[in-house]
């Protein structure tokens, strides 16, 4: 795996291109401003300079990004990391009306370089994107289909009632689908607004709706993060971001687990998997894996923050499935979630 480093104007780049000689390639990017001292509005500028020089780098680096049309290299999914939400975000999401393609995640989670904005952007060439009436995001190629929502919130009491609210909504957007939870939703994210105050409701919220839709620590659960981040609104405590696959067989989803090294989250009364392996096709006797390990603290059953972690990515994975969830760990993708 290569990680190709551009400079575009007052922006830096990171960004890794996998599957890039198959019908559909896929980019995970990291966009960051360069120069700390700029205005938030610069800034901005500057980051949607070097997004829309990323698209282009992408579908021209890919010899099938341009097979049907300019079009269909595309943003499925990006999120804006923020400084100040209540003062930036609303100067973000105008400059969004120029691009409506795919979903937006805008999060306050303070860049570590003293910046004010930075960007995570999941580009995939060959797709067919387009807005469900239902308010999902939807991402078509062959036999698949992604289902993306960002920035989901509601404006109950407290974090364990806008948790619920909000994953119920999700539930009820993927029926319209012909999707379910259970068998479908691989992944979700949560913010949580004063997370120390905050996270023991999301939890207690997430634990029982996803038991009512049939997990439990006997069946599986979603790949879930639980982390801290606000929105522009001090009273959302909390924000979801989801994402959804139709067209996956059961046998090609795999829950990642190292008992050598992590508990399973049963152990101390939370409801995730700490990552899934979807494997999408067989070439030439290796499985082209995606392997999505979510975020957070690690602990123990007696409580010890074991780490930090988060790792997404795609790779060549052995057919040999029973050893993935080891080989993974051994590799230092078996992180880790709250």
């Amino acid at each position: 795996m290569t990680v190709d480093h551009i400079t575009h104007g007052q922006a830096r780049i990171e960004c890794t291109i996998f599957g890039q000689d198959t019908a559909v390639a896929e980019c995970f990017a990291m966009i960051h401003v360069a120069d700390a001292t700029l205005t938030f509005e610069q800034q901005l500028e500057s980051l949607r300079a070097a997004y829309s020089h990323l698209i282009n780098y992408v579908s021209n680096k890919c010899p099938n990004g341009n097979l049907h049309s300019p079009l269909s290299t595309n943003c499925v999914f990006r999120r804006y990391f923020l400084s100040d939400a209540s003062n930036q975000a609303s100067v973000l999401m105008a400059t969004e009306t120029e691009d409506p393609i795919g979903e937006v995640s805008v999060i306050q989670q303070p860049p570590l370089d003293g910046t004010k904005v930075a960007l995570w952007a999941y580009i995939m060439t060959n797709v067919k994107v387009q807005a469900l009436p239902n308010g999902l995001t939807e991402v078509t190629h062959g036999a698949y289909r992604h289902l993306w929502n960002a920035s989901m919130f509601r404006h109950e009491a407290n974090s364990e009632f806008q948790t619920r609210i909000i994953l119920n909504d999700f539930i009820m957007q993927l029926i319209e689908a012909g999707c379910s939870m259970e068998r479908n939703c691989l992944r979700t994210w949560f913010f949580v607004n004063e997370v120390d105050n905050n996270y023991a409701g999301m939890v207690k919220a997430r634990n029982e709706v996803f038991l009512v839709q049939g997990m439990n620590p006997r069946t599986h659960y979603v790949a879930s993060t639980g982390i801290g981040g606000r929105q522009a609104d001090p009273n959302i405590t909390v924000q979801m971001d989801a994402y959804a696959v139709d067209g996956l067989q059961p046998a090609q989803v795999h829950h990642l687990y190292a008992p050598t090294h992590l508990s399973r989250s049963s152990v101390y009364g939370s409801a995730f998997e700490r990552g899934d392996a979807f494997f999408k096709d067989v070439v030439r006797g290796v499985h082209q894996a995606g392997v999505d390990v979510a975020q957070l603290a690690q602990a123990e059953e007696v409580g010890a923050v074991l780490g930090v972690a988060e790792v997404v990515g795609r790779r060549p994975v052995d057919g040999r499935v029973a050893r993935v969830g080891r080989r993974v760990a051994l590799r230092g993708l078996a992180g880790v979630d709250g």
